[in-house]
């Protein structure tokens, strides 16, 4: 077995203090673990592990296929966003800094293989959490969201934790988990 097969956010500098923007620190490690490794390949794919913190993000974060992130646990490793769509998925044909049109997403390159475990999310403003266009094969596990999806008792129109959207009848959203 690897020594390299989980790297800690703060490897990419990921501070995790409540007050520190992760944003950019945390799309870089995402992009280099994911997107500037050989995907196909399974000996390249490593988990990032978040500590226990409040991180900080005011911009989507971009979750390319193979992402697997792991915090300590629900209210412990907190992500909290303040962006209207606080994580896209993207297919395999994004590149670093440049990631691809859901208008490009086929079955070979569709987001898929996602993980995400052990966190805490909240959205301060109305929106999507989870944008998943055509993601599949993921498994999304002891996940606790919370954000501004009602106004005044009513639920907010285009506001939601996920949105699971298949662009095509070969490009679907399917076969993923849902586990608290």
């Amino acid at each position: 077995e690897r020594l390299d097969d989980v790297i800690n956010g703060k490897n990419f500098d990921i501070k995790g203090d409540g007050v520190t923007d992760d944003t950019i620190a945390l799309q870089r490690a995402i992009d280099q673990l994911y997107l500037n490794t050989n995907k196909g390949n399974a000996s390249s794919r490593v988990t990032l592990q978040l500590d226990p913190g409040t991180y900080v993000l005011t911009s989507s974060i971009k979750l390319p296929p193979y992402t697997c992130i792991i915090g300590a646990g629900q209210d412990k490793t907190i992500l909290q966003t303040s962006a209207t769509e606080g994580f896209t998925f993207v297919n395999g044909d994004s590149s670093i800094g440049n990631y691809s049109a859901i208008s490009n997403n086929s079955f070979l390159n569709q987001a898929k293989y996602i993980t995400l475990e052990g966190i805490s999310f909240t959205q301060s403003v109305q929106g999507t959490m989870f944008d998943a266009h055509s993601v599949r094969d993921s498994i999304f596990r002891n996940l606790k969201l919370t954000g501004q999806w009602t106004t005044g008792g009513a639920i907010a129109s285009n506001s939601r934790g996920f949105s699971f959207v298949g662009d095509s009848a070969a490009v679907m959203s399917n076969n993923n988990t849902l586990d608290n």
